[in-house]
């Protein structure tokens, strides 16, 4: 057999040995893709407590953990029915705030405020109050945060401004990455032009107001509620998919979250009425 031959039979040994990726990327299909937004799987309206919805997490198969933005209780959620089956307040001092969004991993979580703040704490099944631990935030409050995700890369998080303070705009959405022990990292993590948002200048900016880690750990989809939208990004801050959100539904989407079967789940704060839990199974190619 001639080297060139051998060289094709080697190559295509390797190929057949490679597992396939099973990344959107790969795969020719994004995360968004998916998911029909404009028609809910299943629709349910939250109770009065759950009014003003901010951030949402998986717990189990069939519940989700969310919060409102005003004070450090968190809320176990019936996936099918939105009912509340268990409150959970952080600290025996349930002090106000301005509480944005809810990263969980495992049974170790993080609420984020405005200001980058993180109550630090680690959940069990049965507590009704547990101790957190504060993380301070963005020095001199330049980042309104109201979007935290897990890192893509290695242990951390990631918050999204929604707008930055004190600095000459960005031009584009900003992430800064934190990491225990670290704190934050002031040199931007991943900053995206507005215009791949498909908008133009500052009027075309993507108002973050929630994110989750996409279950293959390759990226983000960020909410953004005021314009009624989902951004799909990759970890290196290439901006994959927009898709629109029907805002007849979910007026003012905050809270988005991956259930642990798949389902995206994304809710709407109450703006004339009672906030809103849409889920959407994934969407056979």
């Amino acid at each position: 057999m001639d080297a060139v031959r051998l060289q094709a039979s080697l190559t295509a040994l390797l190929l057949l040995a490679t597992p396939p990726s099973t990344s959107p990327s790969a795969a020719g299909r994004s995360w968004l893709e998916r998911y029909d937004l404009q028609h809910p799987t299943h629709l349910v309206r939250l109770p009065r407590a759950l009014v003003e919805v901010s951030g949402l997490a998986a717990w189990d198969a069939t519940h989700l953990l969310a919060h409102n933005d005003e004070r450090p209780t968190l809320f176990v959620v019936g996936t099918e029915d939105g009912r509340i089956v268990r409150e959970i307040r952080l600290g025996h001092r349930n002090r106000d705030g301005d509480y944005e969004d809810l990263a969980l991993d495992g049974r170790h979580g993080f609420l984020a405020e405005s200001d980058g703040t993180l109550l630090d704490f680690t959940l069990d099944d049965t507590s009704t109050t547990i101790p957190y631990r504060r993380q301070f935030g963005l020095p001199g409050g330049i980042c309104e945060v109201e979007s935290l995700a897990l890192a893509v890369s290695g242990p951390g998080l990631v918050v999204a401004c929604k707008r930055v303070r004190g600095l000459r705009s960005p031009g584009g959405l900003t992430l800064f990455r934190w990491q225990r022990r670290r704190s934050y990292d002031l040199r931007p993590s991943v900053r995206v032009p507005w215009a791949a948002f498909g908008g133009r200048g500052e009027a075309g900016r993507f108002a973050a107001s929630g994110m989750v880690r996409t279950p293959d750990g390759t990226g983000w989809l960020i909410v953004d509620g005021p314009n009624a939208r989902v951004a799909e990004l990759s970890g290196d801050g290439r901006v994959i998919r927009v898709s629109a959100l029907p805002r007849r539904l979910l007026p003012q989407t905050e809270g988005i979250t991956f259930g642990v079967d798949g389902t995206l789940y994304l809710a709407s704060e109450g703006h004339y009425g009672l906030a809103v839990l849409a889920a959407y199974a994934p969407v056979r190619p």
